[in-house]
């Protein structure tokens, strides 16, 4: 048995899917930039900054140090001088240095040799700062030099808040800011704010924090009221239960409401996708949902997904797994293993029925039609709704969603934030593919607490190796930029 690609019974289904869209090839460099644009160099020496649609904007750029874009705006190193444009193609400003693009809109360029903060619409925001940070909400902090403490801005230029030591930022909506002698804990959503005195205060899920007051390591909530005193270690899950434990003993898992749920805890984990939580203790592995309600009871291990669907069964019989969706309902059963992703697609592993021997992998969508099979391992890229197949000769094939081969023979792939680039075997250049509609790749949270500028760029290095082949791990160079 080969592997297979179910295309008839997907040709619905494939509407909306990845349709494998090349958007370049025979590149030897590339970078994707926050908006979607991006730097390449050809192999045939032509190089640039195009935007989303492939478009080439301006061939200036030499290297990808010579440009960056965010959101509507882009900027280009033009002789000694760094100019800004609109999206549209509109100069905007020029700076004799390096021009930060935030994010959020926001841009920070020099003036005569002085920092100057700009709002989206380009009216100036403050100037002659040392650092700046602006948050979600446009409100901006803002220090004159290294050694002087922070100041807030609202969005509008009005000040809140000075004398800022430090601050502690869980969300936009839940945060702290830190004076001489007392902090204040933000809750954005009631519009309260609470003030207290304590020491090592970090902020956590369900708007609770830990701090050290009268010598005591307490769980708190926002408001200060105490929740639990007398432990070395706390955990608040996402659904409002939370986790207790003293170094070198069993910890306990209690409700929101502070009734014990799990006594004796060996093991836990939370799945942040789902919020979702699995205990395990003596003699049972327990599930609790978002809700923080028990959904699930196994004398077995129980393995749960992204996606809140889990695996349960006794692993030492031979095809005892079972694949079951959050709600409990069966997806599949008598399973050797299973694998499921943040896309929704899963893997069921069976044996063989020709010989019993070897191993059958599946490969469906988040509806359960069937995707691919083969006999070889499956490796799915989550993020980008593609998988690779290897043939019986070794070689490997790039595949979308729909079943459309994408590249043959690929000795290696590398992420360069929504876009795949593929490296097949014997060749130096790689094709990049994107969907027409590029979904934001998951990356971790931006949100700092020691209020240095935000780092510009991707949150994960631009050639991130995705997937190498089996026998080429001594050889993982793409000509000479990664």
């Amino acid at each position: 048995m080969e592997q297979k690609k179910f295309e008839g019974s997907r040709q619905q289904a494939a509407a909306s899917a990845f349709s494998g869209i090349k958007i370049a090839e025979n590149l030897i460099a590339f970078e994707e930039y926050p908006n979607g644009w991006s730097f390449r160099r050809y192999a045939d020496g032509a190089h640039g900054l195009y935007d989303c649609r492939g478009n080439l904007v301006s061939c200036i750029p030499e290297d990808d140090d010579d440009c960056y874009a965010a959101g509507n705006l882009y900027w280009l190193k033009e002789q000694d001088a760094f100019v800004l444009y609109a999206s549209d193609g509109k100069k905007v400003a020029q700076s004799a240095a390096e021009i930060t693009l935030l994010p959020n809109g926001w841009c920070i360029l020099q003036n005569g040799g002085a920092n100057a903060l700009y709002r989206p619409d380009m009216s100036l925001a403050a100037q002659n700062f040392c650092r700046a940070h602006v948050l979600a909400d446009g409100s901006y902090y803002l220090t004159q030099d290294e050694n002087e403490l922070w100041t807030l801005y609202a969005r509008n230029g009005k000040k809140l808040e000075q004398q800022i030591v430090s601050s502690q930022f869980y969300s936009p909506d839940y945060y702290m800011l830190s004076f001489d002698g007392k902090n204040v804990i933000y809750d954005v959503a009631s519009g309260r704010e609470y003030v207290n005195d304590y020491s090592l205060v970090k902020l956590l899920p369900c708007k609770m924090y830990t701090a050290v007051a009268n010598r005591s390591f307490s769980l708190y909530r926002a408001d200060g009221m105490p929740v639990l005193s007398g432990y070395d270690k706390y955990v608040v899950f996402k659904n409002g239960m939370y986790f207790a434990a003293n170094n070198g003993e069993f910890g306990t898992v209690f409700y929101p409401d502070g009734k014990v749920a799990v006594s004796d805890v060996w093991e836990y984990e939370e799945i942040d996708s789902c919020s979702q939580v699995w205990v395990e203790d003596e003699n049972n592995c327990q599930m609790f949902n978002s809700l923080a309600e028990i959904s699930h009871v196994s004398s077995n291990s129980i393995q749960i997904y992204p996606n809140g669907w889990y695996l349960c069964g006794d692993s030492s019989l031979y095809c005892s797994r079972i694949l079951c969706r959050a709600d409990n309902s069966i997806v599949q059963k008598d399973l050797l293993d299973a694998d499921v992703f943040i896309n929704g697609w899963y893997i069921t592993e069976r044996p063989n029925l020709t010989d019993g021997k070897a191993v059958v992998y599946t490969l469906h969508d988040a509806e359960g039609i069937v995707i691919a099979q083969s006999l070889r391992p499956i490796v799915v890229l989550e993020d980008y709704d593609a998988y690779l197949l290897e043939n019986a000769d070794g070689s490997t094939d790039l595949y979308e969603e729909g079943g459309g081969k994408l590249c043959a023979d690929v000795r290696c792939l590398y992420a360069s934030g929504t876009t795949i680039l593929a490296v097949r075997k014997g060749e130096n250049h790689a094709a990049a593919f994107r969907k027409p509609q590029a979904k934001e790749i998951s990356r971790p949270a931006q949100w700092k607490n020691d209020y240095q500028p935000p780092v510009i760029g991707l949150s994960v290095p631009p050639f991130d190796l995705l997937w190498q082949s089996g026998n080429d791990k001594n050889n993982s160079g793409w000509g000479g930029i990664c």
